[in-house]
């Protein structure tokens, strides 16, 4: 039986030609060309630099498939981020977006549209994924004429040791599935969904390793601590392999990664490092290219935190981790934290009521085994308490991090490349898109798009021409709340003085609202614009006339009148 091929390209000037190569060293691209669709789920965990797959690799590998023949409108990029952000931010900020756009390929964020319940398991547990992907992977009629491939980024991991090719499939998860089971099932559970959405192909962007992911600290004074020069790309059909291979060369040992040992007892790929075939380009000797890469943290957290354990369910791949990975990165990104933060985290169950006393406050209990036992005494001791009652729920246990430091979640946003009323207005797409996502807390809907109205200026062009945008508004002019009518028209308002023809029929549609607010506030919106484009309120008289002559409101007639009186 042939021994599963692992490709490792040494990168040259040209990213595309090494990515070419590693797929010629395992057979080339032919059998990797879809009848129907090509499904590429790259690394978008984060925006944060060297976080996410580099651009330049997805834009290497779209352009290889299209040179082969493939249509980019048959080319799907997916992915669904951490939670605590929503997956257009990252690819907006990360410039992964441009890439697709430039390309003419579909982005599908898999944090919003429809979703399908699947089992996974031996448990047969449920979890909620994407309907997109349910219809073009789960789906076996269709999956068979599909292709689907991965594409990683190189990064060791604070839970699991690697994050590469199997845990990939996480993001695969709905933000609530997510969470579930993110415990001490945590590694067979990603073994789990593995099994149930296995790559076709696995290329590594190992242009760099990153130490401790997920997430590199953004501080420039020690990034480069946490950054290692590897410029290599690795290529295989065997996801297990690959990982191993992967891991190796990040400094661990031959299947001490639990999810590839799991995989490999499990017979979804081989594992054993002896029984794969590492095939390198130029050829290179494997031991040169090892590095150790540190995964675990580095419990550089504030001096005056204290942080207590139950003696039970403490789990450190869950509430633990999952909260302890996002202080040190607010403490090393914020170094002000370590002398000035001071409160106190509880995790597990179990405690001792002499544990409990004098506590710092802020008190913070996190996970659900915890606020079970304890919310009660807690609160009724102590003045300053926040909890979270939810198990595995990353989302939630930043935002409690974000309120006991005093940091503003939205300060920890890149705004040179993303403003805040591009980020906000990207949120807004994607609510009314069914996002679901554990995020900090934002503005409601009525005050983003207030504030987007007021703010049109400074958004820039390509944002509001991009035919998403109209559709969204178009979309919330029907929705039963008044004041998101009301707002949306304001939006619509503003665009059709500066785009005109394309958003008339939107103005046109506020004015024959039914309710009496929309309307006032459509009419006192065009008041105040139409005194400098009459050009505007002449397209719309025939609208403005019909209201003057039917609306039996003194105040509305009244509006309708001085409006008209503007073109006078």
């Amino acid at each position: 039986m042939d021994k599963s091929k692992v490709a490792i390209v040494s990168i040259d000037n040209n990213i595309q030609n090494s990515v070419k190569n590693a797929i010629e060293t395992i057979g080339g691209i032919k059998k990797y060309i879809p009848k129907r669709k090509l499904l590429i789920k790259i690394n978008g965990v984060h925006f944060t630099d060297y976080s996410y797959t580099d651009p330049r690799v997805l834009d290497a590998v779209l352009k290889i498939f299209i040179e082969n023949g493939l249509q980019a409108s048959d080319i799907y990029v997916i992915e669904s981020c951490t939670s605590g952000l929503y997956t257009r931010m990252v690819f907006k900020i990360s410039g992964l977006a441009e890439v697709c756009k430039e390309n003419k390929v579909n982005i599908i964020y898999m944090d919003e549209g429809e979703k399908e319940k699947i089992k996974l398991g031996k448990e047969k547990y449920e979890v909620e994924i994407s309907k997109f992907v349910y219809d073009e992977i789960i789906n076996q009629e269709n999956r068979k004429d599909n292709i689907y491939i991965e594409i990683p980024k190189f990064k060791t991991h604070w839970c699991t040791k690697v994050t590469l090719g199997i845990k990939l499939q996480l993001g695969f998860l709905r933000d609530v599935s997510k969470a579930f089971k993110h415990h001490h099932y945590h590694e067979e559970r990603l073994v789990d969904i593995f099994e149930a959405i296995r790559p076709d192909l696995c290329i590594i962007d190992g242009i760099n390793g990153i130490a401790i992911g997920p997430c590199p600290p953004q501080n420039p004074d020690i990034i480069n601590d946490y950054v290692y020069d590897y410029n290599l790309i690795l290529a295989s059909d065997d996801i297990v392999a690959i990982d191993a291979v992967g891991a190796m060369l990040l400094g661990l040992e031959n299947l001490e990664v639990p999810t590839t040992k799991i995989a490999h007892e499990r017979g979804l790929g081989v594992g054993d490092i002896e029984k794969i075939d590492i095939i390198t380009t130029p050829d290179m000797e494997i031991d040169s290219l090892i590095q150790k890469v540190p995964w675990e943290l580095k419990k550089a957290f504030p001096d005056n935190v204290d942080i207590l354990y139950g003696k039970e369910l403490a789990c450190y791949e869950g509430c633990v981790g999952l909260t302890l990975v996002y202080l040190e990165l607010l403490t090393l990104e914020n170094p002000d934290l370590k002398e000035n933060a001071s409160f106190t985290l509880l995790f597990g169950k179990g405690f001792e009521k002499e544990d409990l006393k004098e506590l710092k406050e802020p008190i913070c209990l996190v996970g659900s085994c915890c606020v079970e036992e304890l919310g009660d005494y807690i609160k009724s001791n102590y003045d300053q308490v926040h909890e979270v009652n939810l198990c595995g729920n990353l989302g939630q246990y930043t935002n409690i991090l974000f309120t006991v430091t005093g940091i503003d979640p939205l300060s920890q946003v890149p705004t040179d490349k993303f403003t805040l009323p591009e980020l906000l207005l990207g949120y807004t797409i994607a609510k009314s898109n069914n996002l679901e996502a554990s995020l900090p807390d934002l503005p409601t809907v009525p005050q983003i798009l207030d504030l987007i109205s007021s703010s049109i200026s400074s958004i820039p062009d390509e944002v509001l021409k991009d035919p998403e945008f109209q559709e969204t508004i178009k979309k919330l002019m029907d929705d039963s709340d008044t004041k998101i009518r009301s707002n949306s028209t304001k939006i619509a308002i503003e665009m059709a003085n500066l785009y005109n023809h394309n958003w008339i029929e939107l103005v046109n549609k506020a004015l024959s609202d039914e309710s009496k607010k929309v309307l006032k506030t459509t009419l006192k919106k065009l008041s105040k614009s139409g005194k400098k484009n009459t050009d505007l309120i002449k397209k719309l008289r025939t609208s403005i006339e019909t209201i003057i002559s039917k609306n039996e409101d003194k105040k509305i007639k009244k509006l309708g009148m001085k409006i008209l009186g503007l073109i006078e």
